[in-house]
């Protein structure tokens, strides 16, 4: 009867998925390097600075010079839309879609979002008002270690 029982107990341990989260993929200290695009996946250095900017104020990640000195890569596409206020037309950004990818998935799939958004390690999306700071807040309050 014990020896059936233990035999139960085993199986349903082993069929139950793993506890740990993906969110023990990403560790304090390591290198990300960071990439934000627009439009048909061009550079988009302004959001760029600003990405750079909350991930140092952060202070948690290492931001690497080079795709070939990172952990992982945190990439942001900016969807913009134009508006008009007081008279002022300017652009908007009308969604963030934010993916951390390996650094090997990035070289496979660069512009290739379906790509990599299905490789992605982490992801999420932001609608009106998307702010670069609410989704690297996000991604920080992921990967924050559990007390």
């Amino acid at each position: 009867m014990f020896q059936h029982l233990l035999t139960i107990i085993i199986l349903v341990l082993t069929s139950y998925p793993q506890t740990a989260t993906q969110s023990s993929q990403f560790k304090d200290g390591q290198s990300v390097y960071l990439v934000a695009l627009k439009g048909n996946c061009s550079p988009d250095f302004l959001s760029e600075r600003e990405l750079r900017a909350e991930f140092e104020k952060q202070n948690v990640f290492k931001i690497a010079k080079s795709l070939q000195a990172a952990d992982f890569v945190f990439l942001i596409y900016l969807d913009y839309g134009v508006g008009v206020t007081g008279g002022w037309v300017q652009d908007y950004v009308k969604s963030i879609n934010a993916y951390a990818v390996s650094p090997a998935s990035y070289t496979q799939y660069k512009s290739d979002l379906y790509s990599l958004r299905d490789e992605a390690l982490w992801k999420t999306a932001s609608d009106q008002p998307a702010k670069i700071n609410t989704v690297v807040k996000r991604f920080h309050d992921y990967t924050a270690v559990k007390k």
